[in-house]
C-alpha cells in the first residue's frame, strides 16, 4: 500500500512544505491483525441457539397453517404470532 501525505507550514514568515511517503502501513499500526477476529465459544453457543429457536418457530407455523387448510390471512397471522410470542389473550375481533 503506498500513502502519500502532504503539509504546508509557516516558520519565521517562511512557508516550508513537507512530503511524506510510506510503502507500507505506519509502523504505529504494524502490529494490529487486520482479520476478522473469530466469534467467542459463547457467541457461537448464542448464533446456534439463536438458529434452533428460529427453524423451531418455522416448523411451528408450517404446521399450523398446514392444519388450518394452508390459507394465510390476518387471523392466521394474528393466531400464529400469539402462538409464537405464548400471548394467551383474546383479540377483540374473534
Amino acid at each position: 500500500m503506498l500513502v502519500v501525505a502532504r503539509g504546508r507550514q509557516v516558520v519565521n514568515d517562511k512557508e516550508m512544505i513537507m512530503s511524506l511517503l510510506y510503502s507500507e502501513p505506519h509502523p504505529a499500526l504494524a502490529h494490529r491483525d487486520t482479520r476478522h477476529p473469530r466469534p467467542s465459544l459463547w457467541r457461537c453457543f448464542l448464533n446456534a441457539l439463536e438458529a434452533s429457536r428460529r427453524r423451531h418457530a418455522e416448523r411451528e407455523i408450517a404446521r399450523f397453517l398446514e392444519a388450518q387448510g394452508g390459507r394465510f390471512n390476518d387471523r392466521m397471522e394474528r393466531a400464529i404470532e400469539a402462538r409464537v410470542t405464548g400471548r394467551t389473550q383474546k383479540f377483540c375481533c374473534d
